[in-house]
């Protein structure tokens, strides 16, 4: 009796697992708005000549003398609202900052403006190859 208990609850652990996981990407689909995208994920993006990638640094000025991903637009937080009209809204647009709040006080912004095309990097520390000094 305690072997089918434990059978059933493994069972309905799995269909739950199974429910409230993220279901795989297609090949060549986009992912989710605000989901996140990891390097190499990333730098295929950047490699991309179909559909244009924007990076955009949302850290404070005197953070980013610690480098920035190359080719990344340095938009903080705090000016986003004010300058979301300089990002094309047909661009594929990934975000990241020190910590990943700012990406998620950025992500309720673009959605409200239109954009739908919107990613995490989350954290310029997830950055694996060489950075841009301003």
């Amino acid at each position: 009796m305690k072997q089918s208990a434990f059978i059933f609850l493994l069972a309905c652990c799995a269909a739950v697992f199974a429910f409230c996981s993220p279901k795989p990407q297609e090949k060549g689909g986009a992912p989710e708005f605000g989901k996140v995208v990891v390097f190499a994920t990333l730098q295929e993006w950047l490699n991309d000549t179909e559909t244009q990638t924007i990076v955009i640094d949302l850290r404070r000025d005197d953070e980013i003398v610690s480098g920035m991903i190359p080719g990344a637009r340095h938009i903080p937080v705090a000016n986003l609202e004010a300058r979301i009209n300089e990002i094309p809204k047909n661009a594929r647009i990934v975000l990241y900052c020190s910590s990943g709040n700012r990406v998620k006080t950025a992500l309720p912004v673009f959605e409200a403006n239109g954009y739908t095309l919107v990613y995490s990097f989350v954290t310029i520390s997830n950055w694996k190859g060489p950075l841009e000094y301003p």
